[in-house]
C-alpha cells in the first residue's frame, strides 16, 4: 500500500500489506528524520476495525430449524406485481419489508453470546472452519494429493468467506434493514436456484 519512496535514495523499501481492502486508511510517508534520525522515512496509517470491549449478546437466524417450504410458499403467494409497480427505491423498501416479515415468521432466532469471536464469525463461518480442519486432518493422515487438494480448496473458500464477512461488517453493521448475506448464501447453497420464486399460478 506504499506508492512513494520510503528511503533517501528514492526507493520503496518499507512496505505495508493488507489482505482486506478498506481496512487500512490514511497511509502517509513522513519526512526524513521526522520520527528519528534514519535514512528511512517513517510511515503512519489508520487501521479501520470495529472492536468490542465487552461481551455482547445478539440474535441470529437459526437456519437449521427454518421452515423453508413454508417460506417458499409464503413468497409465492405474494402478489409481487402489485407491490412493485412503483419507483425503484419504494419497490426495494417494500420488497425488504415483505421478505423480512415472512423470514421472521418462518425462521426462528437464537441468542448467542460471543466472548472471543468477532461479530462476523457466525454459524456459517464456524461450520466451514470445522470442515476445513477435518479435511486438514485427513490430508495429514493419508498424505494423498487428492485429499490435500480438497483441503486446499476448502481453505481458499474459508478465507474468501472471512473476507466477505469482514467487508460486510464494515459496510452494513449499522443498518439492520439490509438483507443478510447469510440468508441468501444459505438459500443458494441448499436450493437448485437462487432466483426469487415467480408469481406463477396461485
Amino acid at each position: 500500500m506504499i506508492n512513494e519512496p520510503t528511503h533517501e535514495k528514492g526507493k520503496i523499501l518499507d512496505l505495508l500489506f493488507s489482505n482486506l481492502v478498506g481496512a487500512v486508511e490514511n497511509v502517509v510517508v513522513m519526512g526524513k528524520n521526522e520520527i528519528c534520525y534514519s535514512d528511512h522515512f517513517g510511515i503512519t496509517f489508520t487501521v479501520r476495525m470495529n472492536f468490542r470491549k465487552k461481551v455482547i449478546k445478539r440474535k441470529i437466524y437459526n437456519y437449521k430449524k427454518a421452515d423453508w417450504v413454508g417460506l417458499n410458499n409464503d413468497l409465492k403467494s405474494v402478489r409481487w406485481d402489485e407491490h412493485l409497480q412503483c419507483d425503484a427505491e419504494t419497490g426495494w423498501s417494500r420488497f425488504k419489508n415483505i421478505l423480512f416479515h415472512h423470514i421472521n415468521h418462518r425462521i426462528p432466532t437464537i441468542t448467542i453470546s460471543d466472548k472471543d469471536q468477532p461479530p462476523w464469525f457466525d454459524c456459517e463461518t464456524y461450520q466451514l472452519c470445522l470442515k476445513k480442519e477435518k479435511l486438514r486432518a485427513k490430508s495429514n493422515e493419508t498424505g494423498l494429493a487428492e485429499d490435500y487438494r480438497k483441503f486446499a480448496e476448502c481453505r481458499r473458500d474459508f478465507k474468501n468467506l472471512i473476507d466477505e464477512k469482514m467487508i460486510s461488517n464494515f459496510k452494513d453493521d449499522d443498518d439492520p434493514a439490509l438483507i443478510s448475506k447469510k440468508f441468501w448464501s444459505h438459500v443458494k447453497s441448499t436450493s437448485k436456484s437462487s432466483r426469487i420464486p415467480d408469481t406463477g399460478n396461485r
